[in-house]
């Protein structure tokens, strides 16, 4: 007779109270790794800056951080110009975005899943 081997049904007990934990955490996830992004979109827009130009490296705010289900805006302003740094600080945060967010939501997971 064949040896079929062994399997824990407690981890797949425990499954669906895992599920429901992770999506009550989920806003609060979104809610850090969307504020985690806005700050390093901030940092970006300060270190491209060129140092000679004082006044837009110091003039640089994070504003309001708004989502939905669909979409985020982050405002990140500068009364002394700087919107091709902005720009370029922006299309490297997306390149960088979505890889970041998925091995933070695969460690979620794997979390949820024990």
């Amino acid at each position: 007779m064949a040896k079929w081997g062994e399997f824990d049904f407690r981890k797949w007990e425990r499954f669906p109270a895992n599920l429901k934990e992770m999506r009550a955490g989920m806003p609060r996830f979104m809610e850090k790794n969307i504020r985690d992004l806005a700050n390093s979109l901030l940092k970006r827009a300060v270190h491209l800056t060129p140092k000679g130009e004082a006044d837009v490296r110091k003039g640089w705010k994070l504003g309001k951080i708004s989502w939905n289900d669909k979409d985020c805006e982050v405002q990140v302003t500068n009364a002394a110009g700087g919107e091709q740094i902005l720009s370029l600080s922006a299309k490297q945060i997306k390149q960088e975005m979505i890889p970041s967010m998925k091995s933070k939501l695969y460690t979620v997971i794997k979390k949820g899943a024990r």
